[in-house]
């Protein structure tokens, strides 16, 4: 396996995956908070279920 870090690939395109990865799974954790749906990620070999609290509604006072 080689690892050698992303950022110091031969290839180009390469270099910005892993920062691509990161937003993908921010949004993708963004999309279900808003959406009440859990997720499930890997973490130590192990399959975790992610869950979001429901959303309160934002209380405006006057």
């Amino acid at each position: 396996m080689n690892t050698t870090p992303l950022d110091r690939a031969k290839d180009v395109d390469v270099h910005g995956v892993e920062a691509a990865l990161l937003r993908a799974a921010k949004q993708a954790r963004a999309y279900a908070a808003q959406t009440h749906t859990a997720i499930v990620v890997v973490r130590n070999g192990q399959l975790i279920k992610e869950t979001f609290p429901a959303h309160e509604p934002e209380i405006k006072s006057s």
